[in-house]
C-alpha cells in the first residue's frame, strides 16, 4: 500500500507485514517492488548474544536459517543466510551452515567448509576463551587461529564440542563417548571408563570446577576430569535420562531434556538437582537450547521458535518467531483464503497473521468456481470443501501424488495431474475414469506432470517430466479427438491468459534446446524470448500471468528475482534469496508467492502490499512542505516491521525535509522553496539513540532513481559518526532520491515537517 502526502515532492512509503504484533519480518523496497519475506522457522537450534541483538539458529537439524531479534524490543528479521550453529564473543559472531561465517559488526567473512578443514556435515561452532573458533563436522574437528583453519582430529563421530583453551576441548561423539583433546594428544572415554553412557550427545564445561559435563541420548549425565566421574540420572532427581542440551552458567549447570516439556533442569554443587518451570502457556514446549548470560540472565529457546529470557526469578517472552516449517518452500499455492507452501517433507499454511504447519501434507489446490474447494496431497488422497472448513477425501490410490487439479471446460469433470500421468476425475462418483501416461503417448520425459492448463476449447497442455526436480516435454492433448501430440521444447512451468495464449517457463541446465527462456503459443505461431529480447535470466524456473494479462517470471542466472513482461518490454525486480520451488499469483490482489532459498516464502507486489498489523506507537503525522495538507496514522494500526522510505524528487520546488524522532533524524539541506537544477545537497541520516547496539542493515541508506536501469540503487555514503550512526551524501539536482532500507527496529513516533 502506497501513501502518499497532499504534495508531489514527498512521499512516505509503508510496507505492511502481516505478523502478529510479536514478530516483525524484514522488508524491503526493490525496483520500485514492496516485498514480505516470511524465513522458514522451526525449533531454535542455537542462539547467540551480542550487545541488546540475539542471534538466532531456527529450523530442523541440518536446515536452518539466521534471525536477528533486538533482545528488547523482541522485534526479529530474518538475514537471508542459512544457519544451524551461532556462537559469539565480543562483537565478533559466528555462523556456520553450509559455509563457515564471520560477521564483525559491519561485514561478513566467508569460508568454504573445505577451507575450513570441515569433513562431512559442518553442525556446530563454538569460540574459545581466546576468541577462535573451533568447528564440529560429522568427521572432524577443526579450529581457526586467526590466520587459518587447522584440523584438530577426524576419524569419529562428532556432535558437539566444548572447548577449554586454545589447545583443549572435549567432544561428545555420538556413540563413541567422549573425546578429549589437549595438544597432539586425544584420549577417548567410554563407560568402561566409567561414563554413564556412550551415547553423548551434549557436552559443556565448567572453568570454575575443572569439570566436564557430558549428556547422554539415554541414560543420563556423567560429569568428571577425565579421572574421576560422577553420574545423574533419575535417581539422583532428574526427571528424565534423555538429555538434549547443557550449559553452563550464573554458576549452575542447566539442563533441557530431550522428552520433558516445559521445564529446565538445574544443578548447583550442594543443592543437586532442582526445577524451573517454564510459563504455563509453554508447558507442552521442549527447551532445545540454554544461553546463560551474566550475571543472572538465562536466554531459552523453544521447540515452536520462542525466546524466552529468565532474569531475577521472572519469565519474560522475548518473541515468537513465525514462517512456514523448515522443508515446506517447494510450492506455493492458495486454497479458501489460506496460502499453502508445500515441500518434500510437509506443507504449512498461512491464514492472513500466522504460519502453521499442517497435517497433511498437500501437494496442490484449485479452487473451481464458488463454494468448491479441492487439495491434493502426496499419500493418494484428494480432498473436497464447500466452505473451506470441512473437507470431504476420496482416496485414489497408495502414495499417489496429486500435483495439479483443473476443471475440464467442457464438462464437470476434472483433471488430475500426478505423478503417475494424466487422470480425468468424476467428482459426482467420487472415481477416476481415465488415465493417459505421456511418456508412452507422445515420449514425453516423463509420466509426473509438472504443469498443466486447460484452454477455453478443453484442449490440455501440461509438462510431461521424470520428476518433480527436474523439467520435461510440453505435451497437448485434445479428449475430443484422443489425440496426443509433443512440442520439441523442454519447460518447467506454464501459465494461460484471458485470450487463451500460452507461457512456458525454461531452465537452461535441463535442457538446452532454448536456454534459458520464456516461451509463447498464441494458438498458431510459438515465440521466444531469451536475455538478448530483454528477459533478464538465464533460467527462468516459473510463469505466472496475472488479471491483466501482464506475464510474470521467477528465475536466476544473472541474479535473482521476478521480471513482468508488458507491451514487448521486462520490469525487474531482484531479490536476494535464490528461487526454489513453483510460484503463485493472487489474481485478486496480484501478489506474488515465491518459495526461496535460504527456506522461506516470499511474499511480492509492485503496486504495494497491504496487510496490517498492531503495535504500540504514538500518532505518526507526515506533513506536506507547504503545510496544505496532512496524512494521519493514528496510534495502533501501524504495523511492526513497518519499512519508512522518504523520497524527494529534487527537480521540483522543494521545501526542506526533516524527519526526527527519539531514534531517527533525517534532515535534507535543500533551501526552502527553491527549484534545483544543477545544485549539490547533503543528505544526512543519523541514528540519535541507536537500539540494536552497533549494528546498522547494510541496505539502510541512501538510493537514487537510475532511470536507465528502472530501480532505485544505492550510494555511497560517508560514516562520519560511528557513535551516531550518521551518515551523509552529497546529490545533484534534478534527480529522485529516497532513504530507504530494512529497518530492524520500527523508527516511531516519525514526524516529517517543513
Amino acid at each position: 500500500m502506497k501513501f502518499k502526502s497532499m504534495n508531489a515532492v514527498l512521499v512516505l512509503v509503508l510496507l505492511l507485514s502481516g505478523f502478529a504484533a510479536s514478530a516483525a519480518p524484514a522488508l524491503a523496497s526493490s525496483g520500485g517492488g514492496n516485498q514480505i519475506y516470511y524465513p522458514a522457522v522451526g525449533e531454535v537450534m542455537d542462539i547467540a548474544v551480542v550487545d541488546s541483538n540475539l542471534w538466532i539458529a531456527t529450523g530442523f537439524y541440518s536446515s536452518g536459517s539466521l534471525i536477528w531479534a533486538n533482545a528488547e524490543t523482541g522485534r526479529w528479521a530474518p538475514q537471508n543466510r542459512t544457519a544451524t550453529s551461532v556462537d559469539a564473543r565480543g562483537r565478533n559472531l559466528w555462523v556456520v551452515s553450509g559455509e563457515v561465517s564471520l560477521f564483525d559488526g559491519s561485514s561478513w567473512t566467508t569460508w568454504s567448509t573445505w577451507t575450513a578443514q570441515a569433513k562431512g556435515q559442518a553442525t556446530q561452532i563454538r569460540v574459545d576463551s581466546t576468541g577462535h573458533p573451533w568447528l564440529v563436522s560429522s568427521n572432524a574437528i577443526s579450529r581457526y587461529n586467526g590466520t587459518e583453519w587447522q584440523r584438530i582430529c577426524a576419524e569419529d563421530y562428532y556432535q558437539k564440542i566444548a572447548p577449554v583453551s586454545a589447545n583443549e576441548a572435549w567432544m561428545a561423539n555420538g556413540y563413541s563417548g567422549l573425546r578429549h583433546v589437549i595438544g597432539s594428544t586425544t584420549k577417548t572415554f567410554r563407560t568402561a571408563d566409567g561414563l554413564v553412557s556412550d551415547k553423548m550427545v551434549t557436552v559443556a564445561f565448567d572453568a570454575a570446577s575443572g569439570y566436564v559435563w557430558a549428556g547422554s541420548s539415554d541414560r543420563g549425565i556423567s560429569y568428571g576430569n577425565g579421572a574421576n566421574w560422577t553420574s545423574l540420572t533419575t535417581s539422583n532427581g532428574l526427571r528424565s535420562n534423555p538429555i538434549r542440551y547443557l550449559e553452563v552458567g550464573n554458576g549452575s549447570i542447566w539442563i533441557a531434556y530431550a522428552n520433558q516439556p516445559g521445564t529446565i533442569a538445574r544443578y548447583t554443587t550442594g543443592n543437586g538437582i532442582s526445577h524451573l518451570e517454564l510459563p504455563p502457556e509453554f508447558a507442552s514446549n521442549l527447551v532445545t537450547r540454554i544461553r546463560a548470560q551474566a550475571p543472572e540472565t538465562l536466554w531459552v529457546g523453544l521447540d515452536n521458535s520462542t525466546i524466552l529470557r529468565y532474569v531475577n526469578g521472572a519469565w519474560a517472552v522475548v518473541t515468537t518467531m513465525n514462517g512456514p516449517a523448515p522443508r515446506t518452500t517447494s510450492r506455493v499455492f492458495s486454497v479458501a483464503g489460506k496460502v499453502y507452501s508445500n515441500g518434500w517433507e510437509a506443507t504449512s499454511a498461512f491464514d492472513g497473521a500466522q504460519w502453521q504447519k499442517v497435517a497433511y501434507v498437500f501437494t496442490t489446490g484449485a479452487e473451481l468456481g464458488a463454494n468448491n474447494y479441492w487439495l491434493g496431497t502426496s499419500t493418494g488422497y484428494l480432498h473436497h470443501s464447500t466452505d473451506g472448513n470441512i473437507w470431504q477425501s476420496t482416496y485414489l490410490g497408495s502414495n499417489v501424488r496429486v500435483t495439479h487439479i483443473a476443471l475440464d471446460t467442457q464438462s464437470s469433470l476434472l483433471w488430475l495431474g500426478t505423478d503417475s500421468g494424466l487422470w480425468r476425475y468424476n467428482p459426482a462418483t467420487g472415481t477416476v475414469v481415465n488415465k493417459w501416461y505421456p511418456a508412452t503417448e507422445v515420449s514425453a520425459s516423463g509420466n509426473y506432470v509438472r504443469d498443466l492448463e486447460v484452454t477455453p476449447g478443453g484442449a490440455v497442455w501440461l509438462i510431461g517430466s521424470a520428476n518433480s526436480w527436474t523439467g520435461g516435454t510440453i505435451a497437448r492433448f485434445d479428449p475430443a479427438s484422443n489425440a496426443w501430440s509433443a512440442f520439441n521444447q523442454y519447460a518447467s512451468g506454464v501459465a494461460q491468459t484471458s485470450t487463451g495464449d500460452l507461457w512456458f517457463s525454461t531452465v537452461s541446465n535441463w535442457q538446452p534446446r532454448v536456454a534459458g527462456s520464456l516461451l509463447n503459443f498464441d494458438g498458431g505461431t510459438w515465440s521466444v524470448y531469451t536475455q538478448t529480447h530483454g528477459l533478464p535470466w538465464g533460467s527462468v524456473y516459473d510463469v505466472a500471468v496475472d488479471a491483466n494479462d501482464r506475464v510474470w517470471t521467477a528465475g536466476y542466472g544473472n541474479g535473482n528475482g521476478l521480471s513482468e513482461f508488458d507491451n514487448g518490454e521486462f520490469d525487474t525486480y531482484r531479490i536476494p534469496q535464490s528461487i526454489s520451488g513453483g510460484i503463485w499469483l493472487n489474481q485478486q490482489n496480484g501478489d506474488l508467492w515465491v518459495p526461496t532459498y535460504p527456506e522461506g516464502v516470499l511474499r511480492f507486489n509492485a503496486d504495494g502490499l497491504v496487510s496490517t498489523a498492531f503495535i504500540l506507537a504514538a500518532e505518526t503525522v507526515v506533513e506536506s512542505p507547504d503545510g496544505s495538507g496532512q496524512v494521519l496514522f493514528p496510534s495502533g494500526v501501524l504495523p511492526e516491521g513497518t519499512e519508512v522510505s522518504i523520497r524527494s524528487d529534487l527537480s521540483e520546488n522543494s521545501g526542506v525535509l526533516k524527519g526526527k524522532s527519539s531514534v531517527l533524524e533525517i534532515n535534507w539541506n535543500v533551501p526552502a522553496q527553491q527549484a534545483l537544477t544543477t545544485e549539490t545537497c547533503t543528505i544526512t541520516l543519523s541514528y540519535i539513540k541507536p537500539t540494536v547496539g552497533i549494528y546498522v542493515p547494510n541496505t539502510f541508506g541512501l538510493y537514487r532513481w537510475d532511470t536507465s536501469a528502472g530501480v532505485w540503487q544505492m550510494m555511497d555514503a560517508a560514516i562520519h559518526n560511528p557513535a551516531r550512526m550518521e551518515f551523509s551524501a552529497g546529490v545533484s539536482a534534478p534527480g529522485k532520491f529516497q532513504i530507504m532500507g530494512r529497518t530492524y527496529d520500527v523508527f516511531l513516533p516519525l514526524t516529517l515537517r517543513q
